[in-house]
């Protein structure tokens, strides 16, 4: 999703059932290291430069 200057990747989460707890529980440290991975593969091929990453 672009806003502007800003690139936003989102990964949407849903659990149907909060057994096991809440979507955003279900987000691992290798969750996140993914996404930003694919960020800056983005941000590489888009020739947009180095990333300025937040999680």
């Amino acid at each position: 999703m672009r806003d502007g200057d800003h690139v936003a990747f989102i990964e949407v989460r849903y659990r149907g059932r909060s057994r096991f707890g809440d979507a955003a529980s279900s987000v691992t440290l290798k969750n996140s290291k993914n996404c930003a991975l694919r960020a800056t593969v983005f941000a590489n091929v888009s020739q947009m430069g180095e990333p300025s990453l937040s999680v």
